[in-house]
């Protein structure tokens, strides 16, 4: 069997892998549904322009809990069962996710009810990417972690082609409210997959309490000079230009004037970036070259997302979308890899989780930002700013991180 898929031989990471792909399939659908939703409400307001604004609020609402239980998260990671953990996290998405739809289906949906239950996706969406990798790197020996992160992206690659195209199709005979019930049913799938795990119990008795746990999590990043940067990498690249795919319905809407069907190209495009970002660090990966070409992708994201954001008709922005999300999967890939493979084990869950809220949190709040920019620039406008935001912090970690150039997973591997 290639290397490429041998982690899929040990059940406990087969059935993490499919718990991952069915609840990305619910999560694409989701955002498709409920940004289209948005973009609706702005325009039967008379006001198109608040829709950016409108998506933004959506994101807050996910991102003030991800930086809280993002963060309790990696304690979590590091003391309680794994399983247990990741059994409730898909089990609060599926209920967040039905009474969305059963809003929409009846027709009592307001922006207040949507941002409450966004919330409560929110939080549980802030804890799955610490404990889910924290298990995957309990259960997989080293020499697999890279092969198991291009597993991972690829089911965010296989859904992010397929899922937008799902959604167009559904959304003339369904609607929205029928699309957010397909996302119940994925999450509900996912749920059936994650409860067959066996038991992922903690590594050793908690040696501090819940908040000096937290601290020493906190204060191991902060003096790892590799980790620190790729926490201020995915910080940056998370307000700035990873909001682009909830901001696509606005983008679409506003910016090219078209309509769901097209919006389904084009976040479909984005998720061929995403099938060949994937790729990367496993073409890459007998060159070790770690964190070098991940403050590579991240300039390189920054100067795609501006030309991106330029385009006002929808074939040249149908060409330039899977650049940025090549970029974005790549870093995701090498940045993951070195937060599983160079904390000791008792930390790696904690590592994990400040990685995670500078997804889980500040991709939301990202998206109020590039949002409500959206609102008084234009969302391409918006988008340009925020990757040359990115580029700017990307060269600079290129010119001065001479620790990260340098970091390998091959290099360093567990300590």
């Amino acid at each position: 069997m290639s290397s490429a898929v041998r982690p899929l031989q040990l059940a406990q990471f087969r059935y993490l892998w499919l718990g991952l792909l069915c609840a990305n399939f619910g999560g694409i659908l989701a955002q498709f549904g409920l940004g289209w939703l948005l973009v609706l409400i702005a325009e039967g307001e008379g006001r198109p322009e608040l829709a950016s604004f409108y998506i933004g609020l959506v994101g807050l609402s996910r991102g003030v809990p991800g930086l809280v239980f993002g963060l309790l998260s990696g304690v979590f990671a590091d003391r309680f069962d794994g399983r247990k953990i990741m059994v409730v996290i898909r089990a609060l998405s599926m209920c967040a996710e039905l009474g969305l739809a059963a809003l929409v289906l009846t027709d009592r949906f307001s922006l207040p009810l949507v941002l409450a239950l966004s919330f409560v996706s929110g939080a549980a969406d802030s804890m799955d990417l610490p404990v889910r990798q924290s298990i995957v790197a309990r259960v997989l020996p080293a020499d697999m972690l890279v092969a198991a992160q291009g597993l991972s992206s690829a089911a965010y690659s296989i859904v992010g082609i397929s899922g937008p195209l799902v959604a167009a199709l559904l959304i003339g005979p369904v609607g929205v409210g029928g699309i957010l019930l397909c996302s119940a049913a994925a999450q509900a799938a996912s749920w059936v997959a994650l409860a067959r795990l066996a038991p992922v119990p903690a590594w050793g008795a908690p040696a501090h309490g819940m908040v000096r746990s937290l601290g020493e999590g906190l204060l191991y990043v902060l003096r790892d000079p590799v980790l620190r940067w790729v926490g201020v990498l995915s910080a940056t690249a998370s307000l700035w230009v990873r909001p682009m795919p909830p901001m696509m319905p606005a983008f679409a809407r506003n910016e090219l004037g078209v309509g769901a069907t097209e919006l389904g190209w084009l976040l479909a495009a984005g998720g061929i970036g995403g099938v060949l970002g994937t790729l990367a660090p496993v073409v890459d990966r007998p060159r070790g070259r770690d964190g070098l070409a991940m403050l590579c992708c991240v300039a390189a994201w920054g100067a795609l997302a501006i030309l991106f954001g330029f385009q006002r008709q929808l074939g040249p922005a149908l060409v330039l979308a899977p650049l940025p999300f090549a970029c974005w999967f790549a870093f995701a890939s090498y940045g993951q890899v070195l937060c599983q493979a160079l904390p000791p084990d008792h930390l790696r869950g904690r590592a994990l989780a400040m990685y995670g809220v500078t997804t889980s949190a500040f991709i939301p709040l990202g998206a109020l930002v590039v949002g409500s920019l959206g609102t008084l620039l234009g969302v391409g406008n918006a988008i340009v700013l925020g990757g040359a935001v990115t580029l700017a912090v990307g060269c600079a970690g290129l010119a001065t991180s001479a620790a990260t150039r340098a970091a390998s997973v091959a290099g360093r591997g567990r300590r």
